[in-house]
């Protein structure tokens, strides 16, 4: 997996858990950030939960995620 990769997760959130889990089931390295349990700051302000980031740029939303995870698996 590609190390630019970042996935923002937030808490209460039902579609975060669905990636999460599909992440760990598919033993996908990914760097994921819970803006509940982190300090890190994020530098663009994102509005849905959960996103796929790639450095600056956002490449998915939602479940949208597990669509693209699964061409990169």
């Amino acid at each position: 997996m590609d190390v630019s990769l970042v996935l923002l997760v937030a808490p209460d959130c039902h579609e975060c858990e669905k990636v999460l889990a599909y992440v760990s089931e598919h033993n996908i390295e990914i760097r994921t950030i819970n803006l509940e349990t982190q300090d890190e700051r994020v530098k663009k302000q994102i509005l849905i939960y959960p996103a796929l980031c790639d450095n600056d740029k956002i490449i998915a939303y939602g479940t949208d995620i597990l669509k693209y995870l699964s061409k990169s698996i």
